[in-house]
């Protein structure tokens, strides 16, 4: 008799969870947006945030630099090695 009280209490338990996980999933999600993946030779332009500059003011300073053109991609291709110049 408790056997089947507590199989029945998990299970409703069970199912409150999936739909917990669901519901948080749903507002987790709402803030994302999916990436684009790089492709070999497309260019791409390069965020110029951790990239120091001498005697000018950071607020001045480029935020972005590029185009660059991609040489390869990393093991999930979100990632990519740039063809920059020796400048």
């Amino acid at each position: 008799m408790y056997g089947h009280y507590m199989m029945g209490v998990h299970k409703r338990l069970s199912e409150q969870l999936e739909t917990v996980r669901d519901s948080m999933a749903k507002y987790y999600n709402k803030k994302r947006r999916s990436i684009e993946k790089f492709k070999k030779g497309e260019l791409v332009m390069l965020n110029g945030k951790n990239i120091g500059s001498k005697g000018r003011c950071r607020e001045l300073d480029n935020k972005m630099y590029g185009s660059f053109k991609i040489l390869s991609t990393g093991h999930n291709d979100h990632y990519c090695k740039l063809e920059l110049p020796s400048s």
